[in-house]
């Protein structure tokens, strides 16, 4: 039992990484996006907790006195804590980096029409949030096509993307094996927007995505690269091939069911943990800290 409870949360999170792949046949893009990035979170605690504990544990089995356990657990929280300070200032700074087109921003629609032949779309999040275009962009679609670029990039700034992208990455800051949720995460935020814009007309949403991923192909890339609207080539490919499929049917149950299971077992191993590492660190009055060796 005290070996699962070191090893769970990672244990799952291992699993839940290697089903990521199947997670849209489970969820909408929506729901989706909401349990990766909740789910990512829970998971990054869980397992700095377990590694707290399992440290706890190995000072335990080898006496080693307590001080030594508390700079163990100090480091392992202060590597977690560095990497996620990091990741913030990168944000902080990008988001200065883009106040240009905060401050620029005129147009009561909240769309920015930059002069510049490289066709180019990204949303800017934030106070004074805007969704910039190029007039490279603007000339080469047509007016529908160019209306459900829009509709995406506002679906970005509606249902707040980048805070999902960002909890992501911070829980991968705590536990690297997450990374590869980033990368699925800010693909269905793009699956979530492709079909919020789609609502309007999908099969035209679809040629808009594959008429601007080819003009973008070979152009220069934003400073907002989390909220564009064109990436990688396998990517579009696929988000293409799913606005051809019906609109997935909206869900409530499954999601609601999966998101109170899964913060029931982190939370249980969390609780678990962390008081495994209580009763080595600060052991109750009459509690000998070696009685967790047991």
């Amino acid at each position: 039992m005290l070996v699962l409870a070191l090893v769970f949360g990672w244990c799952l999170a291992a699993a839940l990484t290697l089903s990521l792949g199947r997670m849209h046949m489970w969820f909408t893009p929506g729901w989706q996006l909401r349990a990766l990035s909740v789910g990512s979170l829970g998971l990054a605690v869980a397992t700095l907790s377990s590694t707290a504990a399992l440290l706890c544990a190995l000072a335990a089995q080898w006496r080693v006195p307590a001080v030594l356990s508390w700079a163990m657990v100090g480091v392992v929280g202060a590597v977690a804590a560095s990497r996620a300070v990091l990741h913030l200032r990168r944000v902080h700074a990008l988001s200065e980096a883009v106040e240009v087109f905060r401050r620029t921003r005129t147009a009561a629609d909240g769309v920015l029409v930059v002069e510049d032949p490289a066709p180019e779309a990204f949303a800017v999040p934030g106070r004074g949030a805007v969704v910039v275009v190029t007039t490279g962009l603007r000339e080469a679609l047509s007016s529908d096509e160019f209306e459900a670029v829009l509709r995406h990039e506002r679906a970005h700034l509606r249902f707040r993307h980048h805070l999902y992208i960002q909890l992501t990455e911070l829980a991968a800051c705590v536990n690297p094996l997450l990374r590869r949720w980033c990368a699925t995460v800010r693909f269905t935020a793009e699956r979530h927007a492709d079909e919020y814009a789609a609502q309007a007309d999908r099969s035209g949403t679809a040629r808009a995505l594959t008429k601007v991923a080819l003009l973008t192909s070979h152009g220069y890339r934003s400073p907002s690269v989390q909220l564009r609207i064109s990436e990688h080539a396998a990517a579009v490919v696929a988000r293409v091939q799913a606005l051809q499929n019906p609109r997935p049917r909206r869900q409530r149950l499954l999601p609601a069911f999966a998101a109170a299971v899964l913060l029931a077992l982190v939370g249980a191993d969390v609780a678990a943990t962390a008081d495994w590492v209580q009763d080595h660190l600060l052991p109750e009055t009459g509690e000998a800290a070696a009685v967790i060796v047991g």
